[in-house]
Parts: C-alpha cells; structure tokens; sequence
C-alpha cells in the first residue's frame, strides 16, 4: 500500500513493454496503414469526409518530415491536424488487447512495471482507496487504468461499479487528452472500449472519437488554466514523492 503522496509521471515509451509503439514507430506504422489501396483505416478516414488526395499529402509530408514522432510533426503541419489525430487514433486503438498488459514476454529487459505497481498498491478492498497515488502520463492510450481495474476486478471478484469507485483513488491525468472514458469511467469525455478493434462495426467511430477526445500541445491556448494541467500542478505541489517513468529500447 501507497500511504505517502506520491505522483508517477509517464512519459514517452511507458507504455512500450505492452505492445505500443515508440513515437519512431508510430510515424512509420501510420504511413504503411495511409498507403491506400482498401487500406481498412485509409477507409476509415475516408468515410470520415477526408479526401483520398488529402489523406495521401498528410502521409507522404509525414514520411519525409524528418520528424521522430507525429505529434512534433503536426506542432508544424496544422492543415493536417484532425486527420492526423484520427490517424493516431487509429494506429494506437489498435494496440489496446488486454491480453498484451498480463502477457509480457518473460525476455524482455523491461519487466511488466504495471505488475509492480500493483503489487506496491495491494491491500485489502476495504483499504485501496486509501492509497495516496496520482499518475500524470503525456499518453493517450489508455493501458494503466484498464491493467489497474481488470487487475483489481479479478482480484477481489467484486462487481465492476464497486471496483470502479475504488479505483476513483488513484487520480489519472491524460495530460494531452486520452481516447475516451473506458465503459468503468466518467469524466465527461465520450466512450471508447478497451480493444475497441473487437467490434468491427463500430470501429470506425471509435477512432473519430478517440482523435477528437485527444489534444496536440499547440492546440493549448492557455495552459495555465487547462483543467488537466491545474491539477497536475496541484498534485505536484502537494506530493511527497515524485517518480519519473520513461522507457527507451
């Protein structure tokens, strides 16, 4: 159990020993799915109101941008910005199996961190929210929170709103936005399930929803006064630890 204030910042790459992709990574992925050609998330976008000449001038600009992640890439090509947003969507949502959080490879430099935490957090249901953990994390996936409840859920065997109102004691802050509350969540933004890829159907949707609900820096007008950052800068102020999380390979 957690009993100090301590607040753990994910930065790029936390997210890398589950499958997701390094911002490298990610710009090449983005260009191979965009290739065209009945591409499923080339007619994604295009069933989105993108034209196909668009959708080609935002990837081939990627490609040769010279940039190491799209986010740095679109902080420049703002014409580009919302179908370059929904490309993430559609690059990261994918991503997001939960077979991937509890199946790392037993191989791998990096051990399964999120296991490690949740071990650091364990107690009894009656005690975990008591817990004194809040997590500031620059990604959009939404891979911590939904390893913590499905993690807690088969734990305890409780029912998933009594779970979720524990889990309400460790404070996640998607710093840039995230792709949407999973079904367990309600902070105001529109639902998109973990391993939304699953429903074929309504994929399409998810990956519009997911684009709008995320942010590019430039897009803050004023940080000062954006509600994430406020308390991240209060939960900062306020902590008695601070951890850095940040994975290279």
């Amino acid at each position: 159990m957690i009993t100090n204030d301590t607040v753990l910042i994910l930065g790029a790459g936390a997210s890398m020993p589950f499958g997701f992709p390094s911002g490298r990574e990610l710009v090449k992925k983005i260009c191979f799915m965009l290739r065209g050609g009945g591409n499923r998330e080339f007619n994604i976008l295009k069933n989105h109101g993108y034209d196909e000449d668009y959708i080609l001038e935002f990837r081939d600009t990627l490609a040769k941008s010279g940039q190491t992640s799209v986010d740095a890439f679109l902080q420049h090509g703002h014409k580009f910005i919302d179908v370059g947003k929904e490309a993430i969507a559609a690059a990261l949502l994918s991503h997001e199996q939960t077979v991937m959080l509890f199946d790392v490879p037993r191989n791998k430099a990096i051990p399964n961190w999120y296991e490690l935490l949740f071990a650091e957090l364990n107690t009894s249901f009656e005690e975990f929210d008591k817990n004194k953990l809040s997590i500031l994390t620059f990604n959009y996936d939404r891979s911590i929170e939904h390893y913590l409840f499905t993690a807690f859920k088969n734990t305890h065997h409780k029912k998933e709103e009594e779970c979720a109102q524990k889990l309400q004691a460790i404070n996640i802050v998607h710093l840039y936005g995230k792709f949407g509350d999973l079904p367990w969540q309600n902070t105001g933004l529109t639902r998109v399930p973990y391993a939304a890829t699953s429903d074929q159907k309504r994929y399409g949707l998810m990956v519009k929803r997911g684009g709008e609900n995320i942010k590019i820096i430039h897009e803050f007008t004023d940080v000062k006064n954006d509600s994430n950052f406020k308390q991240a800068h209060k939960l900062l102020t306020t902590a008695k630890r601070i951890y850095f999380c940040r994975i290279w390979f």
